[in-house]
Protein backbone atom coordinates (compact mmCIF):
# COMPACT_ATOMS: atom_id res chain seq x y z
CA UNK A 1 0.00 0.00 0.00
CA UNK A 2 1.21 3.49 -0.83
CA UNK A 3 1.78 5.50 2.34
CA UNK A 4 1.28 9.23 2.79
CA UNK A 5 5.04 9.69 3.08
CA UNK A 6 5.47 7.99 -0.31
CA UNK A 7 3.17 10.59 -1.87
CA UNK A 8 5.10 13.44 -0.26
CA UNK A 9 8.39 11.94 -1.47
CA UNK A 10 7.06 11.65 -5.02
CA UNK A 11 5.84 15.26 -4.95
CA UNK A 12 9.26 16.46 -3.85
CA UNK A 13 10.96 14.29 -6.48
CA UNK A 14 9.01 15.68 -9.43
CA UNK A 15 8.82 19.30 -8.22
CA UNK A 16 11.99 20.50 -10.01
CA UNK A 17 10.80 19.13 -13.36
CA UNK A 18 6.99 18.96 -13.66
CA UNK A 19 4.84 22.04 -14.18
CA UNK A 20 2.16 23.04 -11.66
CA UNK A 21 -0.75 23.06 -14.07
CA UNK A 22 -3.93 25.02 -13.26
CA UNK A 23 -7.31 23.70 -12.15
CA UNK A 24 -10.18 25.27 -14.12
CA UNK A 25 -13.95 25.32 -13.74
CA UNK A 26 -16.86 26.22 -16.01
CA UNK A 27 -20.18 27.68 -14.89
CA UNK A 28 -21.77 26.58 -18.17
CA UNK A 29 -20.70 22.96 -17.73
CA UNK A 30 -21.71 23.02 -14.07
CA UNK A 31 -25.21 24.10 -15.14
CA UNK A 32 -25.44 21.39 -17.81
CA UNK A 33 -24.25 18.64 -15.47
CA UNK A 34 -25.95 19.76 -12.28
CA UNK A 35 -22.66 19.38 -10.44
CA UNK A 36 -19.47 21.30 -9.69
CA UNK A 37 -16.83 20.19 -12.18
CA UNK A 38 -13.11 20.86 -11.95
CA UNK A 39 -10.60 20.31 -14.74
CA UNK A 40 -6.92 19.66 -14.06
CA UNK A 41 -5.22 21.03 -17.19
CA UNK A 42 -2.52 18.43 -17.67
CA UNK A 43 -2.71 19.13 -21.38
CA UNK A 44 -0.44 22.04 -20.41
CA UNK A 45 2.06 19.68 -18.77
CA UNK A 46 5.44 19.04 -20.38
CA UNK A 47 4.78 16.59 -23.20
CA UNK A 48 1.07 17.44 -23.19
CA UNK A 49 0.01 14.73 -20.73
CA UNK A 50 0.02 13.86 -17.01
CA UNK A 51 2.25 10.85 -17.68
CA UNK A 52 5.36 13.02 -17.44
CA UNK A 53 4.79 13.16 -13.67
CA UNK A 54 4.86 9.38 -13.27
CA UNK A 55 7.83 8.98 -15.57
CA UNK A 56 9.89 11.56 -13.67
CA UNK A 57 9.03 9.95 -10.35
CA UNK A 58 9.92 6.47 -11.56
CA UNK A 59 13.21 7.44 -13.21
CA UNK A 60 14.49 9.62 -10.38
CA UNK A 61 13.48 7.07 -7.73
CA UNK A 62 15.97 4.54 -9.17
CA UNK A 63 19.25 4.10 -7.34
CA UNK A 64 22.43 4.83 -9.27
CA UNK A 65 23.31 1.20 -10.01
CA UNK A 66 19.89 0.44 -11.49
CA UNK A 67 19.60 3.76 -13.35
CA UNK A 68 22.95 3.16 -15.05
CA UNK A 69 21.37 0.23 -16.90
CA UNK A 70 18.77 2.51 -18.49
CA UNK A 71 15.00 2.11 -18.70
CA UNK A 72 12.65 0.43 -21.14
CA UNK A 73 8.91 0.53 -21.74
CA UNK A 74 6.21 -0.44 -24.23
CA UNK A 75 4.13 2.49 -25.41
CA UNK A 76 2.19 3.80 -28.37
CA UNK A 77 2.60 7.43 -27.43
CA UNK A 78 2.46 9.64 -24.35
CA UNK A 79 4.09 7.32 -21.82
CA UNK A 80 6.99 6.51 -24.15
CA UNK A 81 7.62 10.18 -24.84
CA UNK A 82 7.43 10.99 -21.12
CA UNK A 83 9.87 8.22 -20.17
CA UNK A 84 12.31 9.27 -22.88
CA UNK A 85 12.27 12.87 -21.64
CA UNK A 86 12.67 11.81 -17.99
CA UNK A 87 15.59 9.55 -18.86
CA UNK A 88 17.26 12.36 -20.79
CA UNK A 89 16.93 14.66 -17.79
CA UNK A 90 18.71 12.05 -15.65
CA UNK A 91 21.27 11.32 -18.35
CA UNK A 92 20.46 7.62 -18.82
CA UNK A 93 19.38 5.52 -21.79
CA UNK A 94 15.71 4.95 -22.63
CA UNK A 95 14.30 2.34 -25.00
CA UNK A 96 10.68 2.44 -26.15
CA UNK A 97 9.08 -0.55 -27.87
CA UNK A 98 6.30 0.78 -30.12
CA UNK A 99 3.48 -1.37 -31.55
CA UNK A 100 2.74 -1.39 -35.25
CA UNK A 101 0.05 1.08 -36.22
CA UNK A 102 0.99 3.72 -33.64
CA UNK A 103 -0.18 7.26 -34.41
CA UNK A 104 2.50 9.00 -36.53
CA UNK A 105 2.34 12.23 -34.50
CA UNK A 106 3.04 10.29 -31.31
CA UNK A 107 5.85 8.36 -32.96
CA UNK A 108 7.43 11.70 -33.87
CA UNK A 109 7.22 12.77 -30.22
CA UNK A 110 9.16 9.64 -29.26
CA UNK A 111 11.89 10.08 -31.87
CA UNK A 112 15.22 9.41 -30.21
CA UNK A 113 17.72 10.06 -32.98
CA UNK A 114 21.03 10.09 -31.20
CA UNK A 115 19.69 8.66 -27.97
CA UNK A 116 21.74 5.57 -28.80
CA UNK A 117 25.30 6.78 -28.37
CA UNK A 118 27.10 4.07 -26.45
CA UNK A 119 27.66 0.32 -26.51
CA UNK A 120 24.96 -0.33 -23.90
CA UNK A 121 22.37 1.35 -26.10
CA UNK A 122 23.50 -0.61 -29.15
CA UNK A 123 23.37 -3.91 -27.25
CA UNK A 124 19.87 -3.14 -25.98
CA UNK A 125 18.57 -2.24 -29.45
CA UNK A 126 20.01 -5.41 -30.97
CA UNK A 127 18.56 -7.50 -28.14
CA UNK A 128 15.14 -6.01 -28.91
CA UNK A 129 15.40 -7.29 -32.48
CA UNK A 130 16.96 -4.41 -34.42
CA UNK A 131 18.88 -5.54 -37.51
CA UNK A 132 21.30 -2.65 -37.13
CA UNK A 133 21.89 0.50 -35.11
CA UNK A 134 22.99 3.92 -36.31
CA UNK A 135 25.11 6.05 -33.99
CA UNK A 136 25.60 9.66 -35.04
CA UNK A 137 25.57 12.22 -32.23
CA UNK A 138 28.54 10.63 -30.47
CA UNK A 139 30.73 11.68 -33.44
CA UNK A 140 29.65 15.32 -33.73
CA UNK A 141 32.54 16.72 -31.66
CA UNK A 142 35.25 14.46 -33.08
CA UNK A 143 38.06 16.41 -34.76
CA UNK A 144 37.23 14.76 -38.10
CA UNK A 145 33.62 16.01 -38.01
CA UNK A 146 32.80 19.07 -40.12
CA UNK A 147 30.80 20.50 -37.21
CA UNK A 148 31.09 24.30 -37.10
CA UNK A 149 32.51 26.20 -34.13
CA UNK A 150 29.05 27.57 -33.36
CA UNK A 151 27.55 24.07 -33.48
CA UNK A 152 30.31 22.65 -31.22
CA UNK A 153 29.75 25.43 -28.68
CA UNK A 154 26.03 24.67 -28.68
CA UNK A 155 26.67 20.97 -28.11
CA UNK A 156 28.96 21.88 -25.22
CA UNK A 157 26.14 23.93 -23.69
CA UNK A 158 28.06 27.23 -23.76
CA UNK A 159 26.36 29.08 -26.65
CA UNK A 160 24.06 31.93 -25.48
CA UNK A 161 20.43 31.55 -26.51
CA UNK A 162 20.69 27.83 -27.26
CA UNK A 163 19.20 25.23 -24.93
CA UNK A 164 20.72 21.82 -24.20
CA UNK A 165 17.30 20.28 -24.88
CA UNK A 166 16.34 19.12 -28.37
CA UNK A 167 13.14 19.20 -30.39
CA UNK A 168 11.84 17.79 -33.67
CA UNK A 169 11.31 20.69 -36.06
CA UNK A 170 10.75 21.30 -39.77
CA UNK A 171 11.77 24.96 -39.46
CA UNK A 172 15.21 24.62 -41.06
CA UNK A 173 14.63 22.42 -44.10
CA UNK A 174 10.88 21.92 -44.42
CA UNK A 175 11.20 18.33 -43.21
CA UNK A 176 11.22 17.12 -39.59
CA UNK A 177 14.57 16.55 -37.88
CA UNK A 178 15.91 16.83 -34.34
CA UNK A 179 17.98 19.85 -33.32
CA UNK A 180 19.06 21.79 -30.27
CA UNK A 181 16.42 24.35 -29.33
CA UNK A 182 17.51 27.84 -30.42
CA UNK A 183 15.68 31.07 -31.16
CA UNK A 184 14.33 29.94 -34.53
CA UNK A 185 13.06 26.62 -33.17
CA UNK A 186 11.18 28.47 -30.43
CA UNK A 187 9.78 31.30 -32.57
CA UNK A 188 8.75 29.12 -35.51
CA UNK A 189 6.95 26.51 -33.41
CA UNK A 190 3.51 28.08 -33.87
CA UNK A 191 3.86 28.96 -37.57
CA UNK A 192 5.55 25.92 -39.11
CA UNK A 193 2.60 25.33 -41.43
CA UNK A 194 3.29 28.74 -42.98
CA UNK A 195 7.03 28.20 -43.53
CA UNK A 196 8.47 27.45 -47.00
CA UNK A 197 8.39 23.76 -47.90
CA UNK A 198 11.39 21.54 -48.57
CA UNK A 199 13.83 22.40 -50.11
CA UNK A 200 13.07 26.14 -50.02
CA UNK A 201 13.13 26.60 -46.22
CA UNK A 202 16.92 26.48 -45.89
CA UNK A 203 17.47 29.13 -48.55
CA UNK A 204 14.89 31.45 -47.03
CA UNK A 205 16.77 31.35 -43.73
CA UNK A 206 20.30 31.62 -45.17
CA UNK A 207 20.77 35.38 -44.68
CA UNK A 208 19.70 35.36 -41.04
CA UNK A 209 21.85 32.30 -40.35
CA UNK A 210 24.98 33.81 -41.91
CA UNK A 211 24.59 37.11 -40.04
CA UNK A 212 24.06 35.36 -36.71
CA UNK A 213 26.98 32.96 -37.16
CA UNK A 214 29.27 35.85 -38.13
CA UNK A 215 28.45 37.32 -34.71
CA UNK A 216 29.19 33.98 -33.03
CA UNK A 217 25.56 33.13 -32.41
CA UNK A 218 23.45 30.12 -33.37
CA UNK A 219 20.00 31.75 -33.31
CA UNK A 220 19.11 30.65 -36.85
CA UNK A 221 21.48 27.70 -37.40
CA UNK A 222 20.29 24.10 -37.77
CA UNK A 223 22.12 22.70 -34.75
CA UNK A 224 21.40 19.05 -35.50
CA UNK A 225 21.71 16.73 -32.52
CA UNK A 226 20.17 13.64 -31.02
CA UNK A 227 18.82 13.52 -27.51
CA UNK A 228 22.01 12.21 -25.92
CA UNK A 229 24.28 15.21 -26.50
CA UNK A 230 26.17 14.34 -23.32
CA UNK A 231 27.82 11.54 -25.28
CA UNK A 232 29.62 13.97 -27.61
CA UNK A 233 33.36 13.83 -26.97
CA UNK A 234 36.34 15.61 -28.50
CA UNK A 235 38.27 12.43 -29.29
CA UNK A 236 39.17 10.92 -32.68
CA UNK A 237 36.37 9.04 -34.40
CA UNK A 238 38.52 5.90 -34.38
CA UNK A 239 38.52 5.94 -30.58
CA UNK A 240 34.74 6.24 -30.47
CA UNK A 241 34.43 3.28 -32.85
CA UNK A 242 36.91 1.19 -30.82
CA UNK A 243 35.01 1.86 -27.61
CA UNK A 244 31.68 1.01 -29.22
CA UNK A 245 33.07 -2.21 -30.68
CA UNK A 246 34.81 -3.12 -27.44
CA UNK A 247 31.61 -2.60 -25.48
CA UNK A 248 29.74 -4.99 -27.76
CA UNK A 249 32.22 -7.76 -26.99
CA UNK A 250 31.54 -9.15 -23.50
CA UNK A 251 35.11 -10.49 -23.34
CA UNK A 252 36.68 -7.15 -24.22
CA UNK A 253 38.56 -5.10 -21.65
CA UNK A 254 37.82 -1.86 -23.50
CA UNK A 255 35.86 0.65 -21.47
CA UNK A 256 32.40 1.76 -22.58
CA UNK A 257 31.90 5.13 -24.21
CA UNK A 258 31.53 7.62 -21.39
CA UNK A 259 29.62 10.90 -21.69
CA UNK A 260 31.60 14.08 -21.31
CA UNK A 261 31.54 15.70 -17.84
Amino acid sequence: MIAHDDILAAAARIAPYALRTPVKSSAALDALSGASLFFKCENLQIGGAFKFRGAINAVFALDEAVAARGVITHSSGNHGAALARAAKLRGIAAHVVVPEGAVPAKLEAMLAAGAIADAAGVRAALALGAAGVQVGTAFLCCPEARTSAVHRAALAGVLPGVETDTAVTAAFTGRPARALVNRWVRESATVQAQLPPFPLAAGALAGLRQAAEAAGRGDFSPLWAGQNTRACRTVPAAEVVRELAGGLNPNSTSRSLEPRP
